[in-house]
């Protein structure tokens, strides 16, 4: 355990943890990006879709063609397919667990910013362990976060009802009165 605070006491402990802290932030960014381009995509040809079938609806009432109607049931599906998508890929919550995680380490590399200058100027400019520590432990607490905000995402509202804690459960659903004729 002494050589452990030795290594934690070392300065490159510290850029070591801030170029991590700047790798995950350049990764989360890509993701919002990402997820960002994706969602809008989507929702642009849902709204393209709906919006074409609303209109050769419209166009053939008077006119009663069957490829227009053929051609509004094709653009109803797919806008109904974009919305299944949407939904099955949920890129507005992976979105939003990517900027919440963004700003978490932001916040994080301005914390480790302002202690290297104030720690800097100090007198004897020594680190203690227990603030590089601190800064791993945090950063390690921010990726377990995202990681576990992602897999209870994906698992589904079953996952995370069964992982609430029970006060936040729902209530179980009360049975029926059987009724006697």
């Amino acid at each position: 355990m002494g050589d452990d605070k030795r290594l934690l006491a070392d300065p490159e402990a510290f850029r070591d943890i801030a170029e991590k802290v700047k790798a995950e932030i350049s990764s989360f960014n890509e993701r919002c990006t990402r997820y960002g381009h994706g969602m809008n995509y989507l929702s642009l040809a849902q709204m393209l879709s709906a919006a074409i079938a609303t209109a050769i609806i419209a166009a053939n009432i008077h006119y009663r063609n069957i490829d227009a109607s053929f051609t509004a049931i094709f653009f109803s599906s797919a806008a109904a397919l974009t919305t299944q998508l949407l939904q099955y890929f949920k890129f507005q919550d992976r979105l939003q667990i990517a900027v919440a995680t963004v700003c978490r380490l932001s916040a994080l590399r301005d914390r480790m910013s302002f202690d290297r200058a104030v720690i800097s100027s100090a007198s004897d400019g020594k680190w203690e362990p227990s603030i590089i520590a601190g800064y791993f432990e945090t950063f390690e607490k921010i990726l377990n976060d995202a990681n576990q905000a992602w897999a209870g995402q994906i698992q589904g509202t079953h996952a995370s009802r069964a992982t609430a804690p029970p006060d936040a459960q729902e209530p179980p659903t009360p049975a029926i009165p059987e009724t006697q004729p």
